[in-house]
């Protein structure tokens, strides 16, 4: 875990959006067997005052970085819900990357008749993971 900018009074946030990636999720035999496009987003909240102040990476969490996990997590899950989905890739970021809190959106088009598209969102702290 890379040390960032975790302390202080500011509530920055750092995005990704509109990841999209290719998925095992849901429960439906189909959805089992094949993978589906689900798209999503990630916002970390965070001080960045010091690594903007110091105009350095390692102060902070790389956007670059949290979407290459991500991206590789989600392809290499297979979960029956997004919300486990959202709750895995939340426990990475506060874990792994030291994120204070995030919220995860996961999109899942075409998953239900008549709508555009299903959607999870969660909010998780890092102190709701430490305590599992």
């Amino acid at each position: 875990r890379k040390e960032c900018c975790t302390t202080g009074a500011f509530k920055d946030r750092v995005v990704v959006e509109k990841l999209v990636c290719q998925a095992i999720v849901g429960v439906k035999e189909p959805e089992r067997m094949q993978r589906q496009k689900v798209v999503i987003d990630v916002t970390m909240y965070l001080d960045t005052s010091c690594c903007s102040l110091m105009d350095n990476l390692e102060k902070t969490i790389s956007y670059a970085t949290v979407a290459r996990e991500v991206l590789k997590y989600t392809e290499e899950s297979k979960h029956f819900l997004l919300e486990t989905l959202c709750h895995g890739i939340a426990r990475m970021l506060c874990l792994k990357y030291g994120a204070p809190e995030c919220t995860v959106r996961v999109e899942k088009p075409r998953a239900i008749p008549l709508a555009d598209q299903a959607v999870v969102e969660i909010t998780r702290t890092r102190e709701f993971f430490t305590e599992e």
